[in-house]
């Protein structure tokens, strides 16, 4: 979600669109940086998830996911491994709640996207959010698109 209240796909992002995103589980507005991967054409095996609150995903087998573990905190998985009855994170009323997933489907789907953020560690769409698979670096993107910026803004365009 765009945070002028808009949706645009996945596919649709473009460098400086201002999206949603979580952060510590705080929902807050940040800027898409590039896109990691972007598959229009390949085709890869998904896994969809449904939870009790009626939220669904569908992310690669090897996609990190965040879900509450046994003992109450946030754990990553692969997104192969999730099971029924893992909680996931889901946005409720512009705040985090955790769900619990009550269906799971794997399909053949065309089509995938790793977009990284600048500030944040996930997307918030109106389903559970997902990793952008850079948790850990973010100093490191955050110094490369000010370096990026700062030597010839027009270099992120080609990205």
């Amino acid at each position: 979600m765009l945070t002028n209240g808009k949706q645009k796909q996945i596919s649709y992002l473009q460098t400086g669109d201002e999206i949603l995103a979580v952060d510590h589980l705080k929902i807050i507005p940040t800027d898409m940086v590039f896109m990691l991967d972007k598959q229009r054409s390949k085709q890869a095996k998904f896994y969809t998830f449904v939870t009790d609150s009626g939220h669904k995903i569908s992310l690669t087998g090897l996609h990190l996911i965040p879900i509450i573990s046994s003992n109450n905190k946030m754990n990553y998985i692969a997104a192969r491994q999730v099971q029924l009855g893992d909680q996931l994170y889901v946005r409720m009323s512009g705040h985090m709640e955790s769900s619990p997933v009550r269906n799971i489907t794997i399909e053949i789907k065309k089509g995938y996207f790793a977009p990284l953020t600048l500030t944040a560690r996930f997307i918030s769409v109106n389903e559970p959010f997902n990793n952008n698979r850079t948790d850990g670096i973010h100093w490191l993107v955050q110094f490369i698109y000010q370096l990026i910026t700062y030597i010839q803004p027009s270099t992120l365009q080609i990205l």
